[in-house]
Order: C-alpha cells, then structure tokens, then sequence
C-alpha cells in the first residue's frame, strides 16, 4: 500500500475496515455535488448523514477527514471576506475528489488544483464588497476558475495560467497607482509630520513653565522652524533631534524662577551662570533655519540674551502664558507606547495586508504600501490603490495589540497547509514503524536469549540424567549386554516414545524434589524472581517466614507485599517456571525449571524432538 495512505489510515481510520461497500467513482460523484463545506458541516459529515449505509474503506475515510481537517485550518487562517470565503468553501469538495484519485497530490511537483487555490486567495485577499467594478470582475473570476477546476482531467497548468494572467494585469495597474500615491504623499506627509512633531515637543516643554514674550516669539518663529528641519534631515530619532530636545528643556528651565529659601538655591544659581554663559553657542548651532542669515540669528539671540541679563540682575520679568503651537495629530499619535508595542511596527514590511474595523466604522481591508521611519508614520491602500489610512507608529502599534488591525496570511495557504500537514503525519507514521521494528528486535532478542537458555539447560538435564543413571545402577547390570533391540522402526520409535516419557518423568520428580529442598532451605532475607501479569519477572525479598504455619511473605523493593505462598506453593511457582532464584546471570535451577516442566507438558513427544538432536 502507499506509504501516504498507510500515514494517513493510521491517523484517522486505523479501526476501519480496508474494503467497503461503495466503490471510489460513486463516492466522488456524490462529493462533486456536494455545494457547500463548514466547520460543522463537514465532507465525512455529509456522506454519513445523506447516505448512512455507506460503508467507506479505510483509505477513503482517511483522505476525506485529512481534507476536513486542513480545510478548517486554512479558513481560520485566511479571514477571507464573507463573500469570498463562502465562494472559495466551495472548491473544497473538488480538492476532495482530486486527492481521492491522487491521495499525493499535495506533494506533487506540478501545477495542481492546490496550486490554483494559492493564486486565488493570494489575489483575493483584499477584496471588499465596495471596490465596485474592479472588484466584481476579480469575483466573477473567481467563480468562472471553481467551475473550471471541478472535472477531475482538468488541464491546471492552463487554469493557472488564465489566472494568473488576469491577476497579474491587475497587480500592475494597482502597483503603479501605489507608486504614484507613495511619491506624492511622501513629501506631504513628511511636512505636515515634521511641522507636527516639534510643535508637540515645544508644547511638552513649555507646559505649565514660566516664559516671557521675548521667549514665545523665539519658540514660535525660528526655534520652529530649525527644529523642522531637523526631523527631515536627520528623523526623529536621531542624536540631533534628541540634542535638540534637551536644549528646549534647558532654555525653558533658565526661565523658571529659583527660590531663594531653597536648600540648593546656590547650586541652582551657580548652574544657572554657567549655561546662560554658553548657551547663545549651543542654540546657533541648531538654528539651521537661519544657517544663512546671520542678522537674524543675532536677532533671535539678542532677545533671549536680554532676558537672561534681567534674570542674573534680579530684575523681575514679564511673564506671559504661552499658546500651545497647532498639533493636528490624534491624542493616540502623540502617546508613548512600549518598546515591546513597538517591536511589532519594527517587523512590517510593505505589501502586507491588514483587515482593519475601528468602532462605529465598517471593516476594510488595508495594504501598507509606505512606512517612514524618520517621521513615524503608516500610509495604507484598498486594493484598488486607493488611499484609505495614515496613522503613526504608535497609534497603529496600538491597534495591533488590541486586534482593531489583523495582520492577513497571503501565502500559498492551501498547498503550504496539505504539504506541511503531509509531512506531519508521514514522520507521525514513520515513528510508529519505527517504534514497531524496535519491539520486534526486542522480542526476537529475547526468543533467541530464552533458545540459548532452554538449550543449556536441556544439555545440562542430559548431562545430569545421564550421571544419575550411572551411578544409581547395579555394576552387573551395567556390565551385562543389551539384549535384542526392536528391529523395524515403528518399534524403534514405540520404544524411543517410552524411553523419553519415562526419563522426562524421572527427571521432573528429582527435580520438583530438588526444588522443594530448596525452598525448606530459604530464609528471610533471600531474593527470588516471581513473574508478573506482563510476563516480566520482578525482584521479590522474602521478608518473612514462618515455620510453624508455612507462610512466606515476599515483599518488592519499595516493601510492599506482592505474594504469600507456603513451601509447597512456591515449590510449585518454581517448577513451573513461575519464579526464579535470583542468582548471577540465568542458573541451572531456573534453566532447568523451564526445561523440566517442558518435558512434563511435552510427554507424548520423542526424545529427539524435545532434545533437537
């Protein structure tokens, strides 16, 4: 049988039977008419349900539950629109028929009905029942391909070609349109971002402060206007912007008054001396606003400079409330998220595709086409390229981790999905092969171990029968001659059944008295062997012994009790073969208990037989 099929039945048929009662062509007739699939309403489902005398084979049963199963994974992980999802639920019994009569086909090399299924998810990803006619067109696509796909000698190279094709002429109308709104936006997103953003660090510095009107002008007009073009030259987080920020916190602190009871007022003044001394130097260097007017940077410094003259001369200034700059980002744009938030931004990539439903507002689908890092920003299309959303690092960091946006998988689903599941159950049914030829060299080890010992001991049995004989014979009886022997064979082997049953039975009675002395010998103390229900023998300590009632407990290793016996009982056990002495490797008592007890179960066999000679 194909080892694909032997995986499979071992998965999910192991008890069926190999042959049923509906042959394959009347079963993928019916599944080819099957119209719709369902988490709960699945193939097997359906069959069982419309045809309840149906008797499927094994392989058969196997094939359609590993199409259920790799259906439902597929469609929880595609989140196709509505629409869609229903449409493509439909090839699912025509992925059915086709692995009914190629149960390889997921790991097939050619252009296959799973192949196809890839280009039509792949390309349907983004649709939305408001996309209006490029949008009905991509359905009726996909309709016309799911009837194409449903006779069983369908050409799929020339299907996925048709496909591709119409896919591919829409991928590159909508990639220009991309490309044209990604260089437009760019720059205007980078404006408005920069004019945003250091409006927002200005109005963080200078909340709640203290600031003369000499000061706000200076914010507002140059200080502005440099810090803008920091971000575009350089991005937010670079070590200028950052060197740029600390510099407004230190101006706006020099304008906050110091109070003179405080127990640091000296420390405060002294440093207050020392950065008014240097900061013209500091602030020219970053107003790269006026890099080429150096008139107005003297301007722009005199005004400060008078201020901070007023404030080391004691003199009281003029301080007025300062108006926020415009910031026309959300409250969400400008809130700090956490660097773990944020990791998940780090690993976009553009292209990737997004179902997006905000409260109140309908689900779209979006495709990130831009992703500026320097302004933190996010610019998404709909599939026909048009702009649908801009958000900023932060808010949409935000949106991921509360699922308002999901990332879409829009790879080879189906075939990744049947090839991935494939090799899961091949290497599932590989471990049990595997599994099964390891006990099967176990068991033929120990056959061979328990043949070697029955050997030994019946050679040792021989060997001891054979001294007995000797010694217990009168001499004149052993030095008189044989007399005439059975001359045709079924007397000799009347006479050889005789000899046989006779020393077999001598045999088991020297040696069941041998064993009983034995056991009258054992005290407490003493290790035997006694077999378990499996057929193994455990380690047993007879723990005590009693000689007026002859009682024998035997206790295991963890001194729990396993056996109570009296002599005769565990004389018995040991003839039988039931428990062992525990000796050094397999003794002769042991060897020879399995032997005699051969022998005694054996009677109507030759001595040859019993002995192989």
């Amino acid at each position: 049988m194909d080892p694909i099929i032997d995986a499979l039945i071992y998965r999910y048929a192991k008890n069926q039977p190999t042959q049923g009662n509906t042959d394959r062509d009347t079963l993928i007739a019916f599944v080819l008419s099957i119209q719709s699939f369902s988490d709960t309403n699945s193939l097997l489902a359906q069959i069982k349900a419309q045809h309840p005398d149906w008797q499927l084979p094994a392989s058969a049963i196997a094939i359609l539950a590993c199409v259920d199963a790799c259906s439902k994974i597929i469609f929880k992980l595609t989140l196709m629109e509505p629409c869609i999802d229903q449409l493509l639920r439909h090839a699912i019994p025509r992925v059915a028929a086709h692995m009914l009569m190629d149960p390889s086909l997921p790991l097939s090399k050619k252009t296959t009905v799973l192949i196809i299924l890839d280009r039509l998810s792949e390309g349907l990803i983004g649709w939305t029942p408001d996309l209006g006619l490029a949008g009905n067109n991509l359905r009726d696509k996909l309709q016309q391909s799911l009837q194409a796909i449903s006779p069983l000698d369908m050409n799929a190279s020339t299907i996925n070609e048709d496909i591709s094709n119409f896919l591919d002429k829409e991928s590159n109308r909508i990639l220009r349109l991309e490309q044209r709104l990604a260089d437009t936006e760019t720059g205007i997103m980078r404006s408005q971002q920069t004019k945003n953003l250091s409006a927002a660090m200005i109005n963080r510095a200078t909340q709640d402060k203290l600031i003369s009107q000499n000061f706000i002008e200076f914010l507002h007009g140059p200080w502005h206007d440099s810090l803008q073009l920091i971000i575009h030259t350089h991005g937010i987080n670079s070590e200028a912007w950052q060197r740029a920020e600390k510099l407004t916190e230190t101006i706006v602190w020099t304008y906050q008054p110091i109070d003179p009871d405080s127990a640091d007022a000296a420390d405060q003044n002294q440093r207050l001396y020392s950065i008014i001394e240097h900061l013209p130097n500091e602030i020219k260097e970053l107003l790269v606003a006026l890099e080429h007017d150096h008139a107005a940077i003297d301007v722009a410094l005199i005004a400060i400079e008078q201020d901070h003259v007023a404030i080391i001369s004691d003199q009281q200034l003029q301080y007025v409330a300062f108006q926020p700059l415009p910031d026309e980002r959300s409250v969400m744009a400008g809130s700090r998220v956490s660097r773990v938030l944020l990791r998940k931004i780090d690993a976009l990539k553009t292209g990737q595709w997004f179902a997006f439903e905000e409260a109140g507002q309908p689900p779209i689908r979006i495709k990130l086409i831009l992703k500026l890092d320097d302004i933190n920003q996010l610019l998404f299309t709909n599939r026909n390229g048009m702009r649908v959303l801009q958000k900023s690092f932060a808010e949409f960091a935000y949106y991921l981790s509360s699922r308002v946006a999901r990332p879409l998988n829009s790879g080879a689903m189906f075939s990744s999905t049947f090839s991935q599941f494939y090799a899961a159950i091949t290497t599932e049914y590989e471990d049990y092969q595997k599994l099964i030829a390891d006990r099967k060299i176990m068991v033929r080890r120990a056959d061979q171990a328990r043949d070697a010992s029955r050997q030994k001991a019946l050679q040792e049995a021989n060997a001891l029968a054979s001294a007995n004989n000797a010694t217990d014979q009168p001499e004149n009886t052993r030095q008189q001659p044989v007399e005439a022997e059975p001359t045709n064979s079924s007397e000799l082997a009347s006479q050889s059944s005789v000899d046989a049953s006779s020393t077999s039975a001598a045999r088991l009675n020297e040696y069941s008295k041998e064993v009983t002395q034995q056991v009258r010998g054992l005290t407490a103390g003493h290790y035997l062997k006694l077999r378990t229900k499996s057929g193994d023998y455990q380690q047993a300590r007879l723990a005590v012994r009693n000689k007026r009632t002859d009682r024998m407990i035997f206790i295991d290793p963890d001194g729990i009790k396993i056996g109570e016996f009296n002599s005769q009982q565990l004389a018995q056990l040991l003839t039988d073969g039931e428990a062992q002495f525990n000796q050094d490797g397999k003794g002769f008592e042991d060897a020879l208990a399995e032997v005699v007890t051969k022998l005694r179960l054996d009677r109507n066999k030759s001595y040859d037989d019993l002995t192989g000679k």
